[in-house]
C-alpha cells in the first residue's frame, strides 16, 4: 500500500472537483496516478493547511496501516500548530479543519485563532512569534531577520524529521521517499545560509550552517527531492515547478497536468528503490 502524507498541494486542492461536496477530485491527484502506476493500493491522509509537525504525526498514527510505500510532501516551515479550544458549535468556521483541537496556522493565515480568542490577542499571538515578515528586530539587519528566524526554525525542526522518516522506514523495510512543496521552501534557506557565510556573524550561526549541510548529507536524494543542493534540475523537481510558465491556480495550487507529470516524475524515482 501506498501511503501519502501532506498538505493541499498533495491533498489536491483547486483540482476539478476538490470543492464540490463530497470531493470528487482523487482520481486526479498525483498520489492516485501514481499508485495506479505502481500497481499498490492507496491511502491518501494529507490535508490543507498541514503544518509538517501535523503531517510528521499523522504519518506515526497510520503506520499501523503497514504500508509498502510512503511518500510525504512536506509543507511551509513557517506553518505552526497549537492546542487550543474551539467551540463545538463553531467548527464550521474553520478555514483549516482542527483534528484533536491542534489549530493549523501561519502569520498570514490566523482568522482560526480568533475562535479561540479574541482578535487583538490572536494578532498579537501571530506577531508574537518570531517569524514576522515586516520587522528585523528592531535592529540594523544582520544575518538573519525576523522572517529567516522564523523560516530557518521550521527547517531546523523539519530535517530530523526527515531523518527520523529515513532511518524508520529503513529499519521497517518501507520504501520511502520524501520531497517539499515548492523549491522556494529550500532556496530561501540557501538564501539564508549564503548571509550568514557574507556577513560577519557569530560562531553559532556557522555551526548552524554546518549542521544544516551534514543533515542534508544524511538524507539519500530521494529523500530530499526539491532540496539537494547543488544538483541537477531533475533532482530538485518540485509540483510547483512541473507549472513552468503556466500560472498557478486562484490559490495558488498546482493544475491537473502538473499532479500528472508529478505522478511521472516520482514513478520513475520509486519503481527503482
Amino acid at each position: 500500500m501506498l501511503l501519502i502524507a501532506g498538505c493541499s498541494f498533495a491533498w489536491g486542492d483547486e483540482l476539478v472537483g476538490s470543492r464540490s461536496k463530497p470531493p470528487t477530485h482523487y482520481d486526479l491527484v498525483f498520489g492516485s496516478i501514481l499508485s495506479l502506476k505502481l500497481g499498490l493500493e492507496y491511502n491518501n491522509i494529507s490535508a490543507c493547511g498541514n503544518s509538517n509537525y501535523k503531517i510528521f504525526r499523522d504519518v506515526m498514527n497510520n503506520m499501523h496501516l503497514n504500508p509498502s510505500h510512503i511518500f510525504i510532501l512536506w509543507s511551509d516551515p513557517l506553518r505552526k500548530e497549537n492546542l487550543l479550544e474551539v467551540d463545538n458549535h463553531q467548527r464550521d468556521l474553520l478555514k483549516v479543519h482542527t483534528t484533536m483541537s491542534m489549530t493549523q496556522w501561519h502569520e498570514n493565515r490566523w482568522d482560526d485563532l480568533m475562535l479561540s480568542m479574541e482578535e487583538g490577542v490572536a494578532h498579537k499571538w501571530a506577531r508574537h512569534h518570531p517569524f514576522n515578515y515586516m520587522t528585523s528586530f528592531g535592529r540594523s539587519e544582520k544575518a538573519i531577520d525576523a522572517y529567516g528566524t522564523g523560516l530557518c526554525t521550521g527547517f531546523t525542526h523539519l530535517l530530523p524529521q526527515m531523518i527520523a522518516m529515513q532511518y524508520m522506514c529503513d529499519g521497517m523495510g518501507i520504501k520511502i521517499s520524501q520531497g517539499v512543496f515548492h523549491g522556494e521552501v529550500f532556496s530561501e534557506v540557501q538564501r539564508y545560509m549564503a548571509k550568514i557565510e557574507r556577513f560577519p556573524s557569530s560562531n553559532q550561526l556557522k555551526k548552524w550552517n554546518t549542521w544544516v549541510l551534514d543533515s542534508l548529507d544524511k538524507l539519500r536524494p530521494e529523500n530530499k527531492l526539491g532540496m539537494n543542493p547543488d544538483k541537477s534540475f531533475d533532482e530538485n523537481v518540485t509540483i510547483k515547478s512541473l507549472m513552468g510558465d503556466r500560472p498557478m491556480k486562484k490559490w495558488g495550487h498546482p493544475d491537473e497536468t502538473a499532479h500528472v507529470d508529478y505522478a511521472e516524475y516520482l514513478y520513475k524515482i520509486i519503481k527503482n528503490l
